[in-house]
């Protein structure tokens, strides 16, 4: 059987308040990308288990949600089930 498993992180980039908006330097927010897509993928790996990885994609959004604004990764794995529970059955 094929199951899709997936991780999602939001990384903050800019907050508005009022007429006031702050943001990060361009090398802070490499620096999250690159933290986020690491730790998303580490996730990803844990939630995947022994399962068979069949593909893995990622998706990184510009969303903007109520006053704060960033970016949204959605990590995904297809895994195969199938073996598993061969293996396990009765």
């Amino acid at each position: 059987m094929v199951k899709i498993i997936h991780v999602r992180k939001f990384i903050p980039l800019t907050v508005n308040v009022g007429q006031l908006t702050r943001g990060v330097e361009l090398e802070v927010a490499l620096n999250r990308l690159d933290d986020a897509l690491g730790k998303a993928l580490n996730e990803l790996g844990i939630a995947a288990g022994d399962r068979k990885i069949m593909q893995i994609g990622i998706n990184v959004s510009n969303v903007n949600l109520g006053n704060v604004g960033g970016l949204l990764i959605i990590a995904y794995a297809l895994v195969d089930e199938h073996d598993e529970a061969r293996e396990g059955g009765g």
